[in-house]
């Protein structure tokens, strides 16, 4: 196969303005480490919510790529009505996808109040590559090559309504990895490249072994994965707020919903 850096098209010529949302994965590192081989000018934006124990972590693998990070802690109480405004602005169909366009509001946010113009993302890798658990669960119950095209899409589709909310902020959201090239290229990597067995807990064996190869640590290329919601502590300060509201998982229950957080956030759209 080729490389990485050999695949993804970036335009250079204009790129004072440009950042990158960063959660000192696999993922938004490698990406860090293609714009830099490439001479891209550009910054690393993060945010985090509530307790993240990522913090730390974050500001550590920014060191070890070399660019400035710009990080925003968010309260409580700014979450609540970032999160109002965007369940009332956006159609979403899963919490997962509600709660990764409010993390991307917030690095918008960020990004426009430091006079960013476009966020690039390494949004895809995880779908085109096994990232997910759920690649770990279907090993040997479906086709995996359909279940890549299927998420694929779907990562498309979300890309569409995460655009939506970058125009709230002026800025533009770019996603080098589910560009239409980059996605034709990995859907001809063989499968053992991403995926070897029910019990493969890093998956993306081609994208780790990238890694490497461009300079990242062991730490940052062999991490397990760990998604925006959950790393920038984003999933557990919506809880926290739902519980502040007296939506209990109980009381969300006793309601008709699913669980107290899924109440909570129908009380916010209405």
């Amino acid at each position: 196969m080729k490389h990485l850096s050999d695949v993804i098209q970036l335009e250079t010529g204009n790129s004072e303005n440009v950042c990158l949302a960063f959660s000192g994965g696999v993922d938004s590192s490698l990406l860090a480490k293609i714009f830099n081989l490439k001479s891209m000018n550009f910054v690393l934006v993060s945010v985090s919510f509530s307790e993240s124990r990522e913090i730390d972590y974050v500001k550590k693998a920014a060191e070890t790529i070399g660019n400035k990070l710009y990080l925003s802690h968010i309260s409580l109480e700014e979450l609540e009505k970032g999160l109002t405004q965007i369940i009332k602005f956006i159609n979403y169909d899963r919490i997962a996808l509600l709660e990764n366009a409010v993390g991307y509001y917030f690095i918008f946010k960020l990004a426009s109040d430091n006079g960013f113009k476009v966020v690039y993302s390494a949004q895809g890798i995880d779908e085109l590559y096994c990232g997910y658990d759920v690649f770990k669960r279907q090993y040997q119950k479906s086709d995996l090559n359909s279940l890549i095209d299927e998420l694929t899409k779907t990562a498309v589709k979300d890309k569409q309504i995460i655009d939506n909310v970058s125009e709230l902020f002026n800025v533009t959201y770019c996603c080098p990895f589910l560009d239409d090239e980059f996605v034709k290229f990995s859907k001809k990597a063989p499968l053992h490249q991403k995926i070897i067995s029910q019990d493969d807990n890093l998956r993306k064996h081609y994208i780790r072994e990238e890694a490497i190869m461009l300079g990242l640590p062991p730490e940052i290329a062999y991490r397990e994965k760990n998604s925006l919601q959950y790393s920038s502590g984003l999933h557990k300060a919506i809880r926290q707020l739902a519980r502040k509201n007296g939506y209990t998982n109980k009381e969300g229950k006793n309601l008709g919903y699913e669980s107290g957080v899924r109440a909570y956030i129908a009380k916010l759209k209405n």
